[in-house]
């Protein structure tokens, strides 16, 4: 009688004690603070077309664009007396802009899919980056009507 009697109590205790356990895990899980907005940080990504870092804005060629022509102009304004570097593939084309913060430059594009990166940095040390995406074609893009 006394070995049911401890058994009882003890199995008691440890019902008790999981049941507190999952009493206290609740309350505390619907206690906790939610996050401000502050603290989420939201940064929208700004549109390829758009300005980058406020500093570089690419006028051509389009991203995604498709063309039939082995080379491409890519050209675009930043701030005046900047230093721009463009990369196509391998190849590497730096030219500086004009009063204005206009630079054009030709280069020659690969058979496929080319990403261009163009990167603009001032007399203060300010770095932008746009990438464009132009991909080269032999076949010709619109057929001819007989």
């Amino acid at each position: 009688m006394k070995k049911e009697m401890i058994i009882s109590v003890l199995v008691g205790l440890v019902f008790g004690l999981i049941i507190v356990y999952g009493v206290y895990t609740a309350q505390s899980s619907l206690n906790k603070p939610n996050q401000s907005s502050e603290e989420l940080g939201v940064n929208p990504s700004p549109d390829s077309s758009a300005v980058v870092n406020g500093i570089l804005v690419l006028h051509s060629p389009e991203d995604e664009s498709v063309v039939d022509e082995p080379t491409v102009t890519i050209a675009g304004t930043t701030n005046p007396k900047s230093y721009v570097v463009i990369f196509i593939k391998d190849e590497e084309n730096i030219t500086m802009t004009d009063e204005a913060g206009r630079f054009s430059v030709e280069s020659e594009l690969e058979l496929g899919s080319n990403i261009i990166e163009v990167y603009a940095l001032d007399e203060d040390g300010q770095t932008a980056i746009a990438k464009r995406t132009v991909i080269y074609t032999t076949k010709p893009l619109v057929e001819e009507t007989k």
